[in-house]
């Protein structure tokens, strides 16, 4: 279970001095005449503070010092200030947040989020009977939903405004994220919706929790594996490893598959496809900045491409379970095309190589495939589109049509590319190995590509193997 020693708030840390400097006003309306106020008690974790904030009733609504609170999520180990009527707080990046914003609240005032802007409402302006200070009061009924955003479970029954922070995770090292960062961005990026429903079973983890939607939906798709009945240990710091399986098992990898993707296992795959630079130690802790470049990586491979520059864009081969997407069938009368763990490697290996190669270009009006290197080996490419394919070799400003283009019977040297043009109707290319002892070929990866007034797209077309003879 997290340390919750961390949040606690002790009654003797948290002394509100009677002439402490009250909340500015700014942009507030000011409530005449002055109202009737009444002391009230702030209660945090079932243990009173001598935080003793005036309230005031206005029209149904209670409104509290929006000092008082700023001064609690401050020694709680959130950072905020009040600026130009802007309560902005700061959470730490391993603290699961609700930032999604209120789009219907309005008012002269707003909560702010790391800067984002999620509630705005009415505050009001109000001489504090505690400093005698004009100050900024908000209605209690918004700084407990703004308690909400944080995992903060707070409870007004009209004359104190209970805090429970049970649900908060101890806070990580600036340079660390937990687990469950990678799994909310994951969810989001594969469309997996949160399930809040039911009662969280894990002790390190409660229902009450921001992260418990995300988290709960990936236990529940199998993105994730929690580390026991009763804890999930998702506020742990994410390791490569870790991320590396979480992304193994988004994109619906079995282990029992593991010889048929690109490198092995989760650690290589994961480098082998891009979406985790290789240098990385899988027992590394991944940064904030790290995760930034493997969420963007996800999101590159599931678009298909990558914008390399105003009219340049590099292809990512979509991700796929290659044991059912490229493998499947793969043998004639009993006879394996690809007989040994090693065999299938270099194939997967080479498909996933040629199809990253490929670039798109814009030239005028006209998008074009670029491929830059001539297959080697037994390998080939084959690419048809509706009509003839149109293409030249850089440098030659010739273009040939043909029927069908396969590299096999094109040749260019090193230093000059393969142009093919794009049409309206998009272009199919596969990626083909020649089987001799079969006396055919088999068809091991296939990309639709089209470009248009909706720019670049790339689909995937998962197929089993077949020979062609």
């Amino acid at each position: 279970m997290a340390d919750r020693k961390t949040w606690m708030l002790r009654t003797a840390a948290f002394a509100v001095c009677a002439g402490s400097v009250a909340v500015p006003v700014t942009q507030a309306s000011v409530v005449r005449p002055t109202p009737v106020m009444e002391q009230r008690t702030i209660v945090l974790n079932g243990e009173p503070t001598q935080a003793k904030p005036y309230t005031f009733s206005q029209n149904g609504v209670v409104y509290m010092p929006l000092w008082y609170v700023m001064n609690v999520l401050q020694q709680l180990g959130f950072l905020n200030t009040w600026k130009q009527g802007v309560w902005n707080v700061t959470v730490p990046m391993s603290i699961p947040a609700d930032t999604s914003p209120d789009t219907e609240s309005a008012g002269n005032a707003a909560i702010a989020l790391n800067g984002a802007v999620v509630q705005r409402l009415q505050g009001i302006a109000a001489t504090d009977p505690a400093s005698g200070k004009l100050t900024m009061f908000f209605p209690v009924a918004n700084i407990e939903q703004l308690m909400a955003r944080l995992g903060i479970v707070a409870t007004w029954d009209g004359t104190t405004l209970s805090l429970d922070t049970s649900a908060l995770p101890t806070p990580l090292a600036a340079d660390q994220i937990g687990i469950w960062n990678l799994l909310v961005a994951v969810d989001q990026a594969f469309g997996v919706a949160p399930d809040t429903s039911g009662t969280s079973p894990y002790a390190d983890l409660s229902t009450n929790s921001p992260a418990w939607g995300y988290v709960h939906a990936s236990i529940e798709k199998g993105i994730y594996q929690p580390i026991s009945s009763n804890q999930a240990g998702v506020f742990a710091p994410l390791t490569v490893a870790m991320a590396d399986q979480v992304l193994w098992n988004a994109y619906g990898i079995s282990s029992d598959d593991a010889a048929y993707q690109p490198g092995g296992s989760p650690v290589a795959w994961a480098s082998a496809v891009g979406l985790v630079p290789s240098p990385w130690k899988s027992t590394d802790f991944l940064t904030p900045q790290e995760l930034a470049t493997v969420v963007s990586n996800v999101h590159n491979n599931l678009e298909g491409f990558v914008e390399t520059g105003k009219s340049s864009w590099q292809i990512c081969y979509p991700i796929g379970d290659e044991a059912t997407a490229s493998f499947a069938g793969d043998s004639r009368n009993g006879q394996p095309f690809f007989p040994s763990n090693a065999s299938v490697q270099s194939a997967v290996g080479q498909t996933y190589q040629f199809f990253d190669s490929l670039q798109v270009v814009k030239q005028g009006h006209s998008y074009v495939l670029v491929v830059p290197n001539p297959p080697t080996g037994t390998g080939f490419c084959y690419i048809t589109t509706f009509g003839n394919v149109t293409y030249e070799i850089s440098g030659q400003s010739k273009w040939t049509n043909a029927f069908v283009l396969d590299t096999r019977d094109v040749q260019w040297a090193k230093g000059h590319t393969l142009l093919v043009l794009i049409p309206s109707s998009g272009l199919t290319i596969t990626w083909n190995q020649m089987l001799p002892l079969f006396s055919g070929t088999v068809v091991l990866g296939e990309l639709q590509l089209s470009a248009g007034a909706q720019g670049l797209q790339v689909q995937r077309m998962n197929i089993n193997s077949s020979t062609t003879s």
